[in-house]
């Protein structure tokens, strides 16, 4: 089976990248011949090793003779009337996008969410639509027909408690990450705050934030300054290519976020707890909005890690293995394909 993604090509930039750049690796290690056409350079002959297997992007013409075209990006011109049967990846959360759509964010001209849903319901050629998270499913299954849902999963070879570790310039005890996007509610205002009351009890706390846009750092400083977090934030703006490292050497890593994306899942593979925002597969969730339940999930993970520092990695190891392995997502997409194919020889 020959399956083609369409993505655009950012190693260490893109999260949607980096998923699709293992899936494929993972696809190629399951008897498929799977490959990726970067949709911003059809020529193809890019490569990288940014997920611990090689990848490099194909030229235009890998896809003609392709069984399944996978989309996580634009699919050219050119191949919008002519090709494979299409499996939409759906990887972006509903909610943002139809905000984006709200309040006319779209940048580049692109397509408004509401009419991409309209037309994929329309377009005969997309097959099947698959989103990573049962958190998106229960609104996608709603706007699309054939929507399926298989677990994100990562390189679990790559991505593990053993290996280089970073080195924070200001340290502290212990050290908080936040590095998700900055859009919408997956920013750290909240965060902020509830750091700020953790550190009354733990005084050496420092939180390293990570991914700031450039935009928006005159705005981000002035509130630190404003309310004297500048006195708890280690590291603030750094963009960091190699995070694992990062998640190795941290000592948490806290999101607003609910579902399994790529920061909880690459933190959990390289055995460190997640302090998160209603999330499964940690036992340190708090409500967004209360920063007080945040401080005391902070303090309790804390205190677990003093009292037994490996039984915690462990534990967030064994999460990962069970849970979040990229072979496991390969294969409920290749079953994915094979009944897209099947249907189409009916």
């Amino acid at each position: 089976m020959k399956v083609c993604h369409f993505c655009l090509w950012g190693p260490h930039a893109s999260g949607m990248y980096m998923t699709v750049a293992e899936l494929v690796a993972a696809e190629n290690k399951l008897g498929m011949d799977a490959g990726l056409i970067d949709t911003d350079n059809l020529a193809g002959g890019y490569s990288d090793d940014s997920t611990g297997d090689v990848i490099i992007s194909k030229d235009i013409s890998w896809a003609d003779d392709a069984d399944v075209y996978v989309l996580s990006s634009t699919i050219p011109n050119d191949y919008k009337l002519k090709g494979a049967p299409i499996v939409m990846l759906m990887h972006g959360c509903p909610r943002d996008m139809f905000e984006s759509e709200r309040f006319d964010m779209n940048k580049d001209n692109a397509a408004p969410f509401s009419t991409l849903l309209s037309y994929f319901n329309q377009t005969e050629r997309y097959k099947a639509f698959v989103t990573l998270w049962k958190e998106h499913y229960a609104y996608y299954k709603d706007y699309v027909k054939n929507c399926y849902y298989v677990p994100a999963g990562c390189n679990l070879n790559k991505l593990k408690p053993e290996g280089k570790k970073y080195k924070f310039a200001a340290s502290g005890k212990p050290n908080v990450v936040f590095c998700d996007a900055w859009r919408f509610m997956k920013h750290p205002y909240h965060i902020l705050h509830g750091v700020s009351i953790a550190q009354k009890e733990l005084p050496d706390l420092r939180l390293h934030l990570y991914g700031l846009p450039d935009r928006d750092k005159a705005l981000w400083y002035k509130l630190c300054r404003t309310a004297g977090f500048d006195t708890f934030i280690g590291e603030f703006d750094h963009i960091i290519f190699d995070l694992d490292d990062v998640f190795r050497a941290c000592d948490m890593v806290i999101t607003p976020v609910e579902i399994s994306h790529r920061i909880m899942r690459e933190a959990t593979a390289c055995g460190t707890p997640v302090i998160a925002g209603g999330y499964e597969h940690t036992p340190y969730n708090f409500h967004p909005y209360k920063p007080t339940e945040m401080a005391e999930q902070i303090i309790r993970c804390w205190e677990d890690i003093q009292a037994d520092p490996e039984g915690v990695r462990n534990r967030c190891r064994e999460t990962a293995v069970k849970y979040m392995d990229v072979m496991d997502t390969a294969r409920g997409l290749k079953r994915i394909y094979e009944k897209v194919l099947a249907a189409e020889k009916r």
